[in-house]
């Protein structure tokens, strides 16, 4: 999903639309015994902005975690971020603050 092309304006609120079509594709996907990975692509993290940018990736996260609260655990995914472009160190750093952030909300779904 490229979450920014679903925002409400002037906020990093995800449309509530945005959130029923993520519904819609885990029901379809679980009538047919398909798992659904969830993947947040083309993201702005870089080198330069890490503590601002992985907040509002953090807080886009939450909202779709939070709306998949007690479903899915064995067939819904979440891939935080498709191919990152920072250095090792901040991408280890940044990611594991999203991790935990949404850890700390939900201990039991799947991260990749």
């Amino acid at each position: 999903m490229a979450f920014d092309l679903f925002l409400q304006p002037h906020s990093s609120n995800l449309q509530p639309a945005l959130l029923q079509r993520l519904q819609e594709a885990y029901t379809t996907c679980k009538q047919l015994h398909l798992a659904l990975v969830i993947t947040y692509h083309y993201g702005k993290l870089d080198d330069n902005n890490g503590s601002q940018e992985r907040d509002r990736i953090l807080w886009l996260w939450k909202q779709v975690q939070n709306s998949f609260r007690n479903k899915g655990y064995d067939s819904l995914f979440f891939e935080l971020y498709n191919e990152p472009i920072l250095g090792s160190t901040n991408w280890k750093r940044d990611i594991g603050y999203i991790v935990s952030g949404l850890r700390y909300e939900d201990t039991s779904r799947y991260i990749l």
